[in-house]
Protein backbone atom coordinates (compact mmCIF):
# COMPACT_ATOMS: atom_id res chain seq x y z
CA UNK A 1 0.00 0.00 0.00
CA UNK A 2 1.24 3.52 -0.75
CA UNK A 3 2.43 5.11 2.52
CA UNK A 4 0.54 8.33 1.82
CA UNK A 5 -2.75 6.43 1.69
CA UNK A 6 -1.76 4.61 4.87
CA UNK A 7 -1.15 7.86 6.70
CA UNK A 8 -4.53 9.18 5.57
CA UNK A 9 -6.15 6.03 6.97
CA UNK A 10 -4.34 6.54 10.25
CA UNK A 11 -5.48 10.12 10.55
CA UNK A 12 -9.06 9.15 9.79
CA UNK A 13 -9.10 6.54 12.54
CA UNK A 14 -7.30 8.34 15.37
CA UNK A 15 -8.93 11.41 16.88
CA UNK A 16 -7.21 14.75 16.40
CA UNK A 17 -4.93 15.77 19.26
CA UNK A 18 -6.12 18.28 21.83
CA UNK A 19 -3.93 21.39 21.75
CA UNK A 20 -1.02 20.85 24.11
CA UNK A 21 -2.72 17.93 25.89
CA UNK A 22 -0.82 14.83 26.96
CA UNK A 23 -2.23 11.35 26.54
CA UNK A 24 -1.15 7.82 27.37
CA UNK A 25 2.24 6.86 25.85
CA UNK A 26 0.65 4.54 23.27
CA UNK A 27 -2.90 3.80 22.19
CA UNK A 28 -3.44 0.79 19.95
CA UNK A 29 -6.12 0.57 17.27
CA UNK A 30 -6.68 -1.36 14.02
CA UNK A 31 -7.57 -0.45 10.45
CA UNK A 32 -9.31 -2.92 8.14
CA UNK A 33 -8.58 -2.21 4.49
CA UNK A 34 -8.59 -3.99 1.15
CA UNK A 35 -4.85 -4.58 1.60
CA UNK A 36 -5.28 -6.21 5.00
CA UNK A 37 -5.35 -5.32 8.67
CA UNK A 38 -3.00 -2.68 10.05
CA UNK A 39 -2.23 -2.09 13.71
CA UNK A 40 -1.68 1.52 14.79
CA UNK A 41 0.22 2.73 17.84
CA UNK A 42 -0.54 6.40 18.50
CA UNK A 43 1.35 8.49 21.03
CA UNK A 44 1.05 12.15 21.98
CA UNK A 45 2.96 14.33 22.39
CA UNK A 46 5.66 13.41 19.91
CA UNK A 47 9.22 14.10 21.02
CA UNK A 48 12.54 14.96 19.38
CA UNK A 49 13.41 11.26 19.01
CA UNK A 50 10.25 10.73 16.96
CA UNK A 51 11.07 13.64 14.67
CA UNK A 52 14.88 13.32 14.79
CA UNK A 53 14.86 17.10 15.14
CA UNK A 54 14.96 19.49 18.08
CA UNK A 55 11.66 20.63 19.60
CA UNK A 56 12.64 23.39 22.02
CA UNK A 57 11.02 26.24 20.11
CA UNK A 58 9.33 28.80 22.37
CA UNK A 59 5.65 29.01 21.56
CA UNK A 60 2.33 27.17 21.60
CA UNK A 61 2.06 23.54 20.48
CA UNK A 62 -1.01 23.14 18.28
CA UNK A 63 -0.72 19.39 17.82
CA UNK A 64 1.93 16.76 18.47
CA UNK A 65 1.45 13.12 17.42
CA UNK A 66 3.47 10.03 16.51
CA UNK A 67 2.10 6.93 14.78
CA UNK A 68 3.70 3.56 14.18
CA UNK A 69 1.94 1.26 11.69
CA UNK A 70 2.49 -2.49 11.71
CA UNK A 71 0.92 -5.51 10.06
CA UNK A 72 -0.73 -8.41 11.86
CA UNK A 73 2.69 -10.02 12.36
CA UNK A 74 3.92 -6.88 14.15
CA UNK A 75 6.26 -5.97 11.29
CA UNK A 76 6.86 -2.25 10.81
CA UNK A 77 5.05 -0.78 7.80
CA UNK A 78 5.35 2.96 8.36
CA UNK A 79 6.18 5.62 10.92
CA UNK A 80 4.76 9.14 10.95
CA UNK A 81 5.37 11.98 13.42
CA UNK A 82 4.03 15.51 13.17
CA UNK A 83 4.23 18.63 15.35
CA UNK A 84 2.71 22.05 14.64
CA UNK A 85 3.90 25.04 16.66
CA UNK A 86 3.16 28.77 16.71
CA UNK A 87 6.27 30.74 17.74
CA UNK A 88 7.41 34.35 17.93
CA UNK A 89 10.86 33.50 16.54
CA UNK A 90 11.66 35.07 13.17
CA UNK A 91 11.35 32.94 10.01
CA UNK A 92 15.04 33.46 9.20
CA UNK A 93 16.11 32.15 12.63
CA UNK A 94 13.91 29.06 12.36
CA UNK A 95 14.96 28.29 8.78
CA UNK A 96 18.65 28.66 9.57
CA UNK A 97 18.34 26.42 12.62
CA UNK A 98 16.59 23.53 10.90
CA UNK A 99 18.66 23.82 7.73
CA UNK A 100 21.69 23.05 9.90
CA UNK A 101 19.90 20.13 11.60
CA UNK A 102 18.76 18.56 8.34
CA UNK A 103 22.31 18.55 7.02
CA UNK A 104 24.09 19.39 3.79
CA UNK A 105 21.61 17.52 1.58
CA UNK A 106 18.66 19.68 2.66
CA UNK A 107 16.45 20.96 -0.17
CA UNK A 108 14.77 24.36 0.16
CA UNK A 109 11.79 25.90 -1.60
CA UNK A 110 10.05 29.23 -0.91
CA UNK A 111 6.67 30.30 -2.30
CA UNK A 112 6.74 33.87 -3.59
CA UNK A 113 3.10 34.58 -2.79
CA UNK A 114 3.10 33.55 0.90
CA UNK A 115 6.87 33.44 1.67
CA UNK A 116 6.25 29.96 3.09
CA UNK A 117 9.52 27.99 3.12
CA UNK A 118 9.82 24.21 2.98
CA UNK A 119 12.95 22.31 3.99
CA UNK A 120 13.18 18.59 3.27
CA UNK A 121 15.93 16.00 3.65
CA UNK A 122 15.83 12.35 2.71
CA UNK A 123 14.09 10.26 0.10
CA UNK A 124 10.50 9.64 -0.90
CA UNK A 125 10.43 6.65 1.47
CA UNK A 126 12.13 8.25 4.49
CA UNK A 127 12.38 11.98 5.00
CA UNK A 128 12.22 14.87 7.47
CA UNK A 129 10.23 17.98 6.61
CA UNK A 130 10.06 21.50 8.02
CA UNK A 131 7.53 24.08 6.81
CA UNK A 132 7.84 27.68 8.08
CA UNK A 133 4.87 29.97 7.36
CA UNK A 134 5.29 33.66 8.33
CA UNK A 135 2.17 35.15 9.96
CA UNK A 136 1.38 38.58 11.39
CA UNK A 137 3.70 38.90 14.38
CA UNK A 138 4.56 35.18 14.58
CA UNK A 139 5.39 32.05 12.58
CA UNK A 140 3.63 28.77 12.19
CA UNK A 141 6.03 25.80 12.01
CA UNK A 142 5.23 22.26 10.91
CA UNK A 143 7.74 19.48 11.61
CA UNK A 144 7.29 16.00 10.14
CA UNK A 145 9.16 12.75 9.86
CA UNK A 146 7.96 9.89 7.62
CA UNK A 147 9.51 6.46 7.15
CA UNK A 148 8.24 3.60 5.04
CA UNK A 149 9.66 0.13 5.78
CA UNK A 150 10.26 -2.70 3.34
CA UNK A 151 8.96 -6.13 4.37
CA UNK A 152 11.23 -8.88 3.07
CA UNK A 153 9.51 -11.61 1.04
CA UNK A 154 8.52 -14.74 2.90
CA UNK A 155 11.13 -17.48 2.46
CA UNK A 156 9.82 -21.00 3.01
CA UNK A 157 11.92 -23.66 4.65
CA UNK A 158 12.63 -26.90 2.81
CA UNK A 159 9.89 -28.64 4.80
CA UNK A 160 7.43 -25.91 3.91
CA UNK A 161 8.43 -26.12 0.25
CA UNK A 162 7.51 -29.82 0.35
CA UNK A 163 4.01 -28.77 1.40
CA UNK A 164 3.86 -26.09 -1.29
CA UNK A 165 4.75 -28.64 -3.99
CA UNK A 166 2.18 -31.11 -2.71
CA UNK A 167 -0.64 -28.55 -2.55
CA UNK A 168 0.33 -27.12 -5.94
CA UNK A 169 0.00 -30.55 -7.54
CA UNK A 170 -3.44 -31.06 -6.02
CA UNK A 171 -4.56 -27.57 -7.06
CA UNK A 172 -3.28 -28.13 -10.59
CA UNK A 173 -5.45 -31.19 -10.97
CA UNK A 174 -8.62 -29.25 -10.09
CA UNK A 175 -7.60 -26.13 -12.02
CA UNK A 176 -6.82 -27.98 -15.27
CA UNK A 177 -9.64 -30.51 -15.26
CA UNK A 178 -12.26 -30.27 -17.98
CA UNK A 179 -14.97 -31.23 -15.48
CA UNK A 180 -15.20 -31.83 -11.73
CA UNK A 181 -18.02 -33.49 -9.82
CA UNK A 182 -18.27 -34.04 -6.05
CA UNK A 183 -20.56 -34.15 -3.00
CA UNK A 184 -19.89 -32.47 0.33
CA UNK A 185 -21.13 -32.85 3.88
CA UNK A 186 -20.70 -29.43 5.49
CA UNK A 187 -21.25 -28.47 9.12
CA UNK A 188 -20.03 -25.81 11.55
CA UNK A 189 -18.62 -26.20 15.03
CA UNK A 190 -18.76 -23.13 17.27
CA UNK A 191 -20.06 -22.20 20.74
CA UNK A 192 -23.20 -20.65 19.22
CA UNK A 193 -23.97 -23.33 16.63
CA UNK A 194 -26.84 -25.78 16.79
CA UNK A 195 -28.89 -23.99 19.45
CA UNK A 196 -26.24 -24.45 22.09
CA UNK A 197 -25.03 -27.90 21.05
CA UNK A 198 -21.91 -26.46 19.43
CA UNK A 199 -22.58 -28.28 16.12
CA UNK A 200 -24.77 -27.00 13.31
CA UNK A 201 -27.08 -29.15 11.17
CA UNK A 202 -25.29 -30.77 8.22
CA UNK A 203 -25.73 -29.35 4.75
CA UNK A 204 -25.45 -31.70 1.76
CA UNK A 205 -23.82 -30.14 -1.29
CA UNK A 206 -23.72 -31.56 -4.79
CA UNK A 207 -21.49 -29.72 -7.29
CA UNK A 208 -20.91 -30.45 -10.97
CA UNK A 209 -18.76 -28.12 -13.06
CA UNK A 210 -17.70 -28.27 -16.71
CA UNK A 211 -15.19 -25.71 -17.86
CA UNK A 212 -15.66 -22.91 -18.69
CA UNK A 213 -19.33 -22.04 -18.20
CA UNK A 214 -21.45 -24.98 -17.01
CA UNK A 215 -22.36 -25.37 -13.35
CA UNK A 216 -25.06 -27.18 -11.45
CA UNK A 217 -25.27 -27.14 -7.68
CA UNK A 218 -27.77 -28.42 -5.13
CA UNK A 219 -27.74 -27.74 -1.40
CA UNK A 220 -30.13 -29.60 0.88
CA UNK A 221 -30.84 -29.65 4.60
CA UNK A 222 -32.71 -32.67 5.95
CA UNK A 223 -33.59 -33.59 2.35
CA UNK A 224 -35.19 -30.18 1.80
CA UNK A 225 -33.71 -28.10 -1.00
CA UNK A 226 -32.21 -24.87 0.35
CA UNK A 227 -30.36 -23.72 -2.77
CA UNK A 228 -30.23 -24.78 -6.40
CA UNK A 229 -28.00 -23.38 -9.14
CA UNK A 230 -28.11 -24.38 -12.79
CA UNK A 231 -26.90 -23.02 -16.12
CA UNK A 232 -29.39 -21.88 -18.73
CA UNK A 233 -29.02 -19.57 -21.73
CA UNK A 234 -25.51 -18.45 -20.76
CA UNK A 235 -26.61 -17.49 -17.27
CA UNK A 236 -26.78 -19.00 -13.80
CA UNK A 237 -30.30 -19.46 -12.47
CA UNK A 238 -30.25 -19.37 -8.65
CA UNK A 239 -33.25 -20.67 -6.72
CA UNK A 240 -33.57 -20.35 -2.96
CA UNK A 241 -36.16 -21.75 -0.63
CA UNK A 242 -36.61 -18.34 1.00
CA UNK A 243 -37.13 -16.52 -2.31
CA UNK A 244 -40.18 -16.79 -4.52
CA UNK A 245 -38.43 -15.56 -7.66
CA UNK A 246 -35.28 -17.01 -9.17
CA UNK A 247 -32.15 -14.90 -9.50
CA UNK A 248 -30.40 -14.66 -12.89
CA UNK A 249 -26.65 -14.07 -13.05
CA UNK A 250 -25.26 -13.53 -16.57
CA UNK A 251 -22.10 -15.49 -17.41
CA UNK A 252 -19.54 -13.28 -19.15
CA UNK A 253 -16.07 -14.77 -18.65
CA UNK A 254 -16.92 -18.25 -17.46
CA UNK A 255 -17.78 -19.46 -13.98
CA UNK A 256 -15.81 -17.69 -11.24
CA UNK A 257 -16.10 -17.47 -7.47
CA UNK A 258 -17.28 -13.88 -7.80
CA UNK A 259 -20.20 -15.23 -9.82
CA UNK A 260 -20.89 -18.00 -7.28
CA UNK A 261 -19.99 -16.50 -3.88
CA UNK A 262 -21.81 -19.38 -2.19
CA UNK A 263 -18.70 -21.48 -2.98
CA UNK A 264 -16.01 -19.03 -1.94
CA UNK A 265 -15.38 -20.71 1.44
CA UNK A 266 -14.99 -24.18 -0.09
CA UNK A 267 -11.24 -24.87 -0.57
CA UNK A 268 -11.91 -27.32 -3.42
CA UNK A 269 -14.02 -24.71 -5.23
CA UNK A 270 -11.21 -22.19 -4.79
CA UNK A 271 -8.81 -24.65 -6.44
CA UNK A 272 -11.30 -25.33 -9.21
CA UNK A 273 -12.54 -21.79 -9.95
CA UNK A 274 -9.98 -19.39 -8.49
CA UNK A 275 -6.28 -19.19 -7.70
CA UNK A 276 -6.35 -21.85 -4.99
CA UNK A 277 -5.36 -21.76 -1.34
CA UNK A 278 -1.70 -20.80 -1.71
CA UNK A 279 -0.67 -17.18 -1.97
CA UNK A 280 1.09 -14.29 -0.33
CA UNK A 281 -1.09 -14.48 2.77
CA UNK A 282 0.00 -18.03 3.65
CA UNK A 283 2.45 -17.71 6.53
CA UNK A 284 3.08 -21.26 7.74
CA UNK A 285 2.72 -24.68 6.12
CA UNK A 286 3.28 -28.13 7.57
CA UNK A 287 2.47 -31.80 7.06
CA UNK A 288 0.95 -32.87 10.36
CA UNK A 289 0.72 -36.61 9.77
CA UNK A 290 1.01 -39.39 7.20
CA UNK A 291 -0.98 -42.63 7.09
CA UNK A 292 -0.76 -45.69 4.85
CA UNK A 293 -3.54 -48.25 4.89
CA UNK A 294 -6.07 -50.16 2.85
CA UNK A 295 -7.42 -46.88 1.48
CA UNK A 296 -3.97 -45.77 0.31
CA UNK A 297 -1.64 -42.98 1.37
CA UNK A 298 -2.99 -39.87 3.06
CA UNK A 299 -1.46 -36.67 4.38
CA UNK A 300 -2.87 -34.10 6.79
CA UNK A 301 -1.67 -30.61 5.91
CA UNK A 302 -2.10 -27.22 7.64
CA UNK A 303 -1.78 -23.72 6.18
CA UNK A 304 -2.14 -20.60 8.32
CA UNK A 305 -3.31 -17.12 7.27
CA UNK A 306 -2.44 -14.64 10.05
CA UNK A 307 -3.96 -11.74 8.13
CA UNK A 308 -7.44 -13.19 8.70
CA UNK A 309 -6.47 -15.19 11.79
CA UNK A 310 -7.49 -18.33 9.87
CA UNK A 311 -6.08 -21.81 9.46
CA UNK A 312 -6.84 -24.40 6.78
CA UNK A 313 -6.49 -28.14 7.39
CA UNK A 314 -6.59 -30.49 4.41
CA UNK A 315 -6.66 -34.27 4.28
CA UNK A 316 -5.20 -35.29 0.91
CA UNK A 317 -5.36 -38.62 -0.89
CA UNK A 318 -1.76 -38.83 -2.10
CA UNK A 319 -2.40 -41.59 -4.62
CA UNK A 320 -5.29 -39.86 -6.40
CA UNK A 321 -4.19 -36.26 -5.54
CA UNK A 322 -7.64 -35.37 -4.22
CA UNK A 323 -8.91 -33.47 -1.18
CA UNK A 324 -10.89 -35.77 1.12
CA UNK A 325 -11.59 -33.36 3.98
CA UNK A 326 -11.11 -29.68 4.75
CA UNK A 327 -11.42 -27.67 7.94
CA UNK A 328 -11.41 -23.89 7.83
CA UNK A 329 -10.71 -22.58 11.31
CA UNK A 330 -11.58 -18.95 11.96
CA UNK A 331 -11.42 -16.78 15.06
CA UNK A 332 -13.96 -14.10 15.86
CA UNK A 333 -12.94 -12.17 18.96
CA UNK A 334 -12.18 -15.00 21.40
CA UNK A 335 -14.37 -17.64 19.75
CA UNK A 336 -13.18 -20.35 17.40
CA UNK A 337 -15.40 -21.34 14.45
CA UNK A 338 -14.65 -24.44 12.38
CA UNK A 339 -16.22 -25.09 8.96
CA UNK A 340 -15.82 -28.80 8.27
CA UNK A 341 -16.32 -30.35 4.84
CA UNK A 342 -16.07 -34.03 3.93
CA UNK A 343 -15.88 -34.77 0.22
CA UNK A 344 -17.22 -37.85 -1.52
CA UNK A 345 -17.90 -39.04 -5.07
CA UNK A 346 -15.02 -36.93 -6.37
CA UNK A 347 -14.72 -37.38 -10.15
CA UNK A 348 -12.27 -35.40 -12.30
CA UNK A 349 -12.23 -35.63 -16.10
CA UNK A 350 -9.69 -36.03 -17.41
CA UNK A 351 -7.79 -37.21 -14.36
CA UNK A 352 -4.41 -35.50 -14.56
CA UNK A 353 -1.27 -37.59 -14.83
CA UNK A 354 0.94 -36.20 -12.09
CA UNK A 355 4.29 -37.04 -10.61
CA UNK A 356 3.51 -38.06 -7.06
CA UNK A 357 5.72 -36.60 -4.33
CA UNK A 358 8.30 -39.06 -3.10
CA UNK A 359 7.01 -40.86 -0.01
CA UNK A 360 10.35 -40.62 1.77
CA UNK A 361 10.63 -36.88 1.06
CA UNK A 362 7.17 -36.27 2.46
CA UNK A 363 8.04 -38.24 5.56
CA UNK A 364 11.14 -36.08 5.96
CA UNK A 365 8.87 -33.04 5.94
CA UNK A 366 7.01 -34.29 9.01
CA UNK A 367 7.70 -32.46 12.27
CA UNK A 368 10.08 -34.25 14.60
CA UNK A 369 8.15 -35.89 17.48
Amino acid sequence: MNWRILIILVLLVVHASVWGAERAPAVKSAIESADGTYLIWHRTPADSMDLQMSLDLPGIVLNSDAYRVRDRKRRDIAFYASVRITTVLSPEEIIARYARELGPDVRRETLDATRETTLVAGTDRAYRLVVVAPMEGHCRVRLERVEHFEIPPRVYTEREQQVVRLVEQVQRQYAQARSVRYQVKHWVESPDAGEGTGVSPTLQWSVEYTRPAQLSMLVTLDEVTALQVKTRDNALIVSRQVQQEDETRPIEDGITLSLVPELRDDPVARMMLDDGVLGAQVDYLAILSMTTGDEGRRADVVLTYPENDNALYLTIDLDRQLVLRSVVEQRYDSQKVRHIREYAGMAIDPAATLVLPDHVQIRQALPTP
